[in-house]
């Protein structure tokens, strides 16, 4: 685990550089003390995710809102994955995590969900 401080206008483009290295399994994109519960809610659901399979190179997650960052340069597609969380012990709320995902890794995800039939290409 490593932590590096980049400028809000290329969060996204470093996450995908350090994504890209050789044994980099994951990148959570955090934003400051705002965003630490989202960003541990992140690496839960992305450790859930590398469980399920394994990737070819490191995924790049961000617990918080995508406002302001370039989700969609170079043709990247930002997934979000709807979760439940046990609050204070009393109730379940939704979150929600994003995934941005490289062109070819959303065309593998879409082909694997109409193949399970679990939606339809949009």
């Amino acid at each position: 685990m490593d932590f590096w401080p980049v400028a809000a206008g290329v969060l996204l483009e470093a996450a995908f550089g350090a994504a890209g290295r050789p044994g980099v399994m994951a990148v959570v994109v955090h934003r400051g003390r705002r965003d630490l519960g989202a960003s541990r809610l992140a690496m839960v659901v992305l450790g859930l995710r590398l469980a399920v399979r394994s990737a070819r190179r490191g995924l790049v997650v961000c617990g918080g809102s995508l406002n302001g960052l370039d989700a969609t340069f170079q043709g990247r597609r930002p997934v979000a994955h709807e979760v439940l969380v046990w609050e204070a012990g009393e109730v379940w709320v939704p979150r929600r995590v994003w995934e941005v995902m490289a062109p070819d890794r959303y065309e593998q995800w879409i082909s694997r969900r109409q193949i399970l039939g679990l939606g339809r290409r949009p």
